[in-house]
């Protein structure tokens, strides 16, 4: 595969200057929330005279705030003249073994002790009455995770017994319901703090019966479409988006991407309008609004659906490109501002950028005037390595589907014609190959080419059906679209 270093290397910045602004900024943050001061002091039996890491969670990451030595006596004392950013933090062991304890933003003041053969066991604190009620919550949470295993296994071993089967769901529902019934205890006794935090982040919306009657012919797509718009309505309930907390936990990252991944239905029509909406909700909370945007542009940019560069798109126009992004940097703003202008000719369904390029006779062929009802734009260079081994399967496929109105259209992408005709002739490639011997027509701007093969899909009205596929993907493409007329 042949590639531009110079396009590689503003889309492998962009990717990564996204999120590390976040990052570095929150860092900050961390270090300095508000006035104030905190005092954690830590004693791990069975430890002395070594060092206990203090850390913390942000994106899908752990990163290390302090250490501190632990004395003769086991006790380690993170301590300062400011607040620590609230969230779910780790005391780490000299051999990483590790806790999880809450700080919230009233009492940064507490006392821990534990044991280093039994960490979770032992653990008590003292002065901190939300980490005592998380490890109950966490062993009340344990009690059930083992009662399902058990009811779990039960169905199992009685497959065959209806009844039996039956006594599993209404087991499994009965422990579901107690579950939910303890998230909704916490979120009232906890009264929105950080533990009550946490319990919403985990509670998924629970499913309500949706009465459709039996004689309706479209019952399945009926109901499908009410849990998706009521899962969807519902996702972030009791979850207050501009709530900085959520920054320090090791589940925002997660639920954020599990929205946009598998509960938005994942087309840009559908995906740009709940960005937005997504989006609104931060807005309260500066580190949130931009953790969530840098979050988003850089899920879309990195995405393999080919149709997200338009959500991609979207979120750089509105919000990087527009000013909405203050925390951006020149630099950052120019290479974005120069992807965008990469992606936008060529988005899924919209009219391919026509081109008018020499064949190697000197005929000169209009892409839109090409009739087909698909149209194959590949372009390639004959000395790259992979085009060695896909252009040939290319052509495979074209002899198979030319009679059913497939046309390739080859667009040479080097200067040397040379080289390109003697090429044509020993292989005997005979669709329609044209090139650009002074790159008048900017085809790779107008098709993002940073390497070599690529292919597009048109349709009959030259609209772009994918791109950057495989030979493989394309004849599985092909097949669905013929099977579907």
């Amino acid at each position: 595969m042949k590639k531009t270093i110079a396009s590689l290397l503003i889309c492998l910045s962009l990717a990564s200057g996204i999120l590390a602004a976040t990052i570095q900024s929150n860092k900050k943050s961390t270090e300095s929330a508000s006035k104030g001061k905190h005092r954690i002091e830590i004693k791990i039996n069975g430890i002395k005279n070594a060092k206990l890491m203090l850390g913390y969670y942000f994106d899908s990451s752990k990163y290390v705030m302090d250490t501190v030595p632990i004395n003769n006596e086991g006790v380690a004392v993170f301590k300062g003249d400011s607040l620590i950013y609230p969230g779910v933090y780790i005391a780490i062991l000299p051999d990483m073994s590790n806790f999880d304890f809450l700080i919230d933003k009233d009492n940064q003041e507490f006392t821990v002790e534990t044991s280093k053969d039994d960490l979770w066991g032992t653990l008590k604190f003292n002065n901190s009455k939300i980490n005592s009620d998380f490890i109950s919550y966490q062993k009340y949470m344990k009690e059930k995770q083992q009662q399902v295993v058990a009811i779990q296994q039960k169905g199992r071993e009685n497959q065959a017994n209806p009844e039996a089967q039956k006594q599993v769901s209404d087991d499994l529902k009965s422990i579901d319901r107690e579950v939910r019934a303890k998230w909704a205890e916490l979120r009232t006794k906890e009264n929105g703090n950080l533990l009550a935090l946490l319990v919403s982040l985990v509670e998924a919306p629970s499913m309500p019966d949706f009465n459709i009657p039996e004689n309706e012919p479209k019952k399945d797509s009926i109901l499908w479409s009410k849990r998706y718009l009521y899962q969807k309505e519902h996702y972030w309930d009791n979850i207050n988006l501009s709530d900085p907390r959520l920054l320090r936990t090791p589940i925002f990252n997660s639920r954020l991407r599990n929205y946009f991944t598998n509960i938005l239905i994942q087309s840009p029509d559908s995906l740009k309008p709940e960005v937005d909406k997504f989006l609104a909700k931060t807005t309260g909370n500066k580190d949130v609004y931009q953790y969530c945007v840098s979050y988003l542009l850089n899920y879309y940019n990195k995405s393999n659906i080919m149709s997200h560069d338009d959500v991609f798109l979207h979120i750089a126009d509105k919000y990087y490109l527009s000013g909405k992004a203050p925390w951006a940097t020149k630099d950052l703003l120019s290479k974005l501002a120069e992807r965008a202008d990469r992606i936008r000719p060529n988005l899924i369904g919209k009219a391919a950028p026509n081109l008018v390029l020499e064949s190697e006779t000197g005929e000169y062929l209009a892409l839109d005037q090409v009739k087909s009802k698909f149209t194959v734009v590949y372009f390639f260079e004959p000395g790259c390595s992979h085009c060695q081994l896909e252009t040939p399967k290319l052509y495979d496929l074209y002899n198979k589907t030319r009679n059913n109105g497939v046309q390739v259209y080859a667009i040479y992408t080097q200067y040397k014609k040379d080289e390109w005709t003697k090429y044509l002739t020993e292989k005997g490639y005979d669709w329609l190959n044209v090139w650009d011997s002074n790159n008048n027509s900017n085809f790779r701007t107008l098709y993002d080419i940073t390497s070599t093969p690529t292919i597009y899909l048109l349709d009959k009205d030259k609209k772009i059906i994918a791109k950057r596929i495989s030979v493989e993907t394309l004849e599985k493409i092909l097949s669905e679209l013929n099977s579907k007329q």
